[in-house]
C-alpha cells in the first residue's frame, strides 16, 4: 500500500493480525542477509552458490533463514521510499478499501504455546512475565498496568491478565494506529475484533492468534483441530466468508448475512465483533486503547 511501484495492482486489502507500521531499516536487513550467509558458510565471493542445490540443499537454507531472524520490508528509498504507516497512513492508497482486524487472544498462541507454565501465573509470578516483553511497555511499571487490568477486568486469572496485556501491547496495538491513521486521511477503512473462543483444550485457548483465518476463508472443518469443527463454528464461518466475499466483490463487506458493519471513524471507532452473534460495539476495550497509545510502537520481530 505505500510503494509505488504496487500502486494499481491492490483493489481491496484485508490484513489479519500482522499490521505493519514501519519497516526494518537497511543496516538491520543487511545484518540479516549478513548472518543467514554465514550460517550457510558463505561470502560475497561465493554468494552465487546458494542457486545451487547440491551446494545449499533446501533444508539447510531454512534452517538458516529460521533462526530467529527478522524478514520484513526494508525501508530502502527506492521500492519502499517511507516506512508503510508511519508517520501516516501512505496517501497513494487512501481510497483502496481496507479491513484490518485481529483476534481478542493474540498471544495465547504466539507466546503461550511455547510456555505452558504462563497458563497457570500466580499474581507473584505475573509482573516477572510480563517484564520479558518490556521492550513493548514502554515506561510503564508492571504493577500499574497489572493494577489497572485488574479494575478493568476483576475476574480475570493472573495468566489472562498477561495473555490481555501482551495482546494489546505487542499485538493490537499496530492495528490500532493503523486505523487511527486510515479514519485521519478519510479511507474508506472497517476494523473488526475475532472474539469468538475456542473450545479445544478446555477453552484455553481462547480466540488466538491466526483463529479468524479459516473462518474467513470457509475452512473451520479442516482446522478442526483448534475450531472444533461444530456447527456453530460452521455457522459463523459462514457469515465470515460471505463477508470476504462481498468486500471482494464491491468494496464494502456489508451483506445480507451480518448486520450493517459501519465504516470506522475518529468519533465512535465502530468495530464488528466476530463472536457467535456477530456485532459491533463502539470503541471495544477503549481503556486499553488509550493505555498502548501511551507506549512508544515497536514493530514485532525487529
Amino acid at each position: 500500500m505505500s510503494m509505488p511501484a504496487a500502486h494499481g495492482l491492490f483493489h481491496r486489502v484485508l490484513t489479519m493480525s500482522g499490521q505493519q507500521l514501519t519497516a526494518t531499516t537497511p543496516e538491520h536487513a543487511t545484518a540479516t542477509a549478513q548472518a543467514v550467509l554465514a550460517a550457510l558458510g558463505l561470502t560475497q565471493a561465493n554468494l552465487d552458490d546458494i542457486r545451487d542445490p547440491k551446494k545449499v540443499p533446501m533444508e539447510k537454507l531454512v534452517v538458516a533463514i529460521s533462526a530467529g531472524k527478522y524478514f520484513g520490508p526494508v525501508h530502502d528509498g527506492r521500492a519502499l521510499p517511507n516506512d508503510p504507516f508511519s508517520p501516516d497512513a501512505p496517501s497513494i492508497s487512501t481510497n483502496i478499501p481496507m479491513i484490518l482486524g485481529n483476534t481478542h487472544d493474540e498471544t495465547r498462541l504466539l507466546i503461550g504455546s511455547s510456555n505452558p507454565a504462563l497458563f497457570s501465573l500466580t499474581w507473584d509470578q505475573l509482573p516477572a512475565e510480563l517484564e520479558h516483553y518490556r521492550q513493548f511497555l514502554g515506561t510503564f511499571k508492571t504493577e500499574d498496568i497489572i493494577a489497572n487490568y485488574r479494575k478493568w477486568y476483576p475476574s480475570y486469572s493472573p495468566s489472562d491478565v498477561f495473555f490481555a496485556v501482551t495482546t494489546a501491547f505487542r499485538s493490537w496495538h499496530g492495528m490500532v494506529i493503523e486505523s487511527e491513521h486510515r479514519a485521519a486521511q478519510r479511507g474508506p477503512t472497517w476494523t473488526y475484533n475475532f472474539a469468538w473462543k475456542s473450545p479445544v483444550d478446555d477453552g484455553r485457548w481462547g480466540a488466538p492468534h491466526t483463529m479468524d483465518i479459516p473462518f474467513m476463508f470457509d475452512n473451520t472443518a479442516i482446522a478442526a483441530s483448534m475450531t472444533g469443527g461444530g456447527p456453530e463454528a460452521q455457522k459463523l464461518a459462514d457469515q465470515m466468508s460471505d463477508t470476504l466475499i462481498a468486500f471482494a466483490r464491491i468494496g464494502s463487506p456489508d451483506n445480507p448475512s451480518i448486520p450493517h458493519w459501519p465504516r470506522y471513524d475518529l468519533q465512535n471507532r465502530p468495530t464488528m465483533i466476530w463472536d457467535t452473534n456477530p456485532h459491533f460495539e463502539n470503541d471495544p476495550r477503549a481503556n486499553e486503547r488509550k493505555l498502548i497509545f501511551e507506549a512508544p510502537y515497536l514493530q514485532p520481530g525487529t
